[in-house]
């Protein structure tokens, strides 16, 4: 019989098994930047070109195909967020187009001296389209964090809410910090002073089952080349919200259409096919689900423990160095496998690119959470160094990590 341990890494190498990329001896830890992509994923994509590949709306069967699949990724999608029945959702280049599109699809609703609450541990595609809405009156109000860890919760919010609160935008999980905010707490905050929730899920996509219907939140994107699949974002609107808004799409689309208001031009369907390939790959990971909904909740808890150690050690090891600086919570149980440090002497760059140097993908710089940085008192070109494990990367690859981090961070004592 396996012991648990066992039988997690079985499941790990089942599901490391699926990604080409991950048959070299090169360790992946920039997962937050963009994760890899498993072969039913590939496969999707190369078979939706060669006999698919058509524009929608037409009755000749390669464009009935491409209609089909279109339908089949927007109604999947939406059970990837847990919004089915309760919102829609729509399909573009990016979570950051996606933000963009929607603040300037909200700014009608907007009138001079209404406020928008921002958290400053955004990422800057959260950002900046709802700061640019202060040329019309808008005022924003800042969620700051900790000036040491990052850290900031529901609790900071309070002070800046009234009645004249519209919008809070902030992130599920700051690409930096690796945190994991109580949305359902943040809503409830928000519900009290008539406001809506935009929430920048792409650091917490590839860990987690989104619950938006559970979060009770408004608005949610994230971007699947984050989360294991192609170059798409996807974005979750509350069918009460979207009574009171309107796309940016073409005049004449009827208001039944819903989803061309949001999506401009023709979507990437091959992509749409890919995205659908990564359903294929989350049934292996829970082949006994009933529904799609409970096959990416038993998917994403399968996820989750095979991430948890990983996180626990990483952590362990970082926290036991005075000559670092944890950014984001410590406690493993409060975070995802993100994590970002700094060097009380050697610069981020030194360190990442001698980690790339022996192997290991890793980033630094500032990952476009810019104005946290700078709440954090880190130089701007700087930065920190990124650590970002998910489900495939193995605890060998961890501990080769830290032995190879160690091995530069003892150099620069001498």
């Amino acid at each position: 019989m396996l012991s648990s341990t066992d039988s997690l890494a079985a499941v790990r190498a089942q599901a490391r098994a699926q990604f080409p990329a991950l048959a070299s001896d090169f360790a992946f830890f920039e997962n937050a930047g963009g994760s890899q992509v498993p072969t039913s994923v590939i496969e999707a994509i190369h078979s939706f070109l060669l006999e698919s590949y058509a524009q929608t709306g037409a009755s000749y069967p390669a464009s009935l195909q491409a209609s089909a699949v279109n339908a089949e990724a927007h109604a999947f999608v939406n059970d990837l967020f847990g919004g089915a029945g309760r919102g829609k959702v729509a399909f573009a280049q990016s979570a950051s187009s996606h933000f963009h599109t929607l603040a300037q699809s909200i700014r009608p609703t907007l009138r001079p001296g209404d406020e928008i609450v921002i958290a400053v541990a955004n990422h800057e595609s959260n950002v900046g389209p709802f700061v640019r809405l202060q040329e019309f009156g808008v005022k924003i109000r800042w969620w700051e964090v900790h000036p040491e860890t990052g850290v900031y919760g529901p609790d900071g919010l309070v002070p800046l809410l009234s009645d004249r609160t519209r919008l809070i935008c902030y992130p599920r999980t700051s690409n930096l910090l690796g945190d994991v905010q109580d949305c359902a707490a943040v809503s409830r905050l928000a519900r009290g002073v008539g406001a809506w929730t935009v929430v920048d899920a792409v650091a917490s996509a590839a860990h987690e089952p989104l619950s938006v219907v559970e979060w009770d939140v408004d608005f949610c994107a994230f971007s699947h080349y984050k989360v294991y699949g192609p170059h798409v974002g996807a974005m979750w609107i509350r069918n009460e919200c979207l009574e009171k808004i309107d796309g940016p799409n073409h005049f004449f689309n009827l208001p039944g259409e819903w989803a061309n208001r949001f999506e401009l031009g023709c979507l990437p369907y091959e992509l749409l096919a890919g995205i659908l390939g990564l359903r294929e790959y989350l049934r292996t990971l829970a082949p006994e689900a009933s529904s799609d909904r409970e096959r990416v909740a038993q998917s994403f808890k399968s996820m989750h423990a095979l991430e948890q150690p990983l996180t626990e050690h990483m952590l362990a090891w970082l926290k036991l160095r005075d000559d670092l600086r944890i950014i984001g919570p410590t406690s493993p149980s409060e975070r995802h496998p993100t994590i970002s440090f700094v060097h009380n002497r050697l610069s981020s760059e030194t360190i990442a690119t001698a980690l790339c140097d022996r192997g290991f993908g890793v980033k630094y710089g500032h990952m476009y959470a810019y104005r946290l940085c700078e709440a954090l008192g880190l130089d701007l070109v700087q930065g920190v160094v990124r650590i970002s494990a998910v489900h495939t990367n193995t605890p060998d690859e961890v501990e080769r990590l830290l032995k190879a981090l160690g091995s530069i961070l003892e150099g620069a004592v001498q």
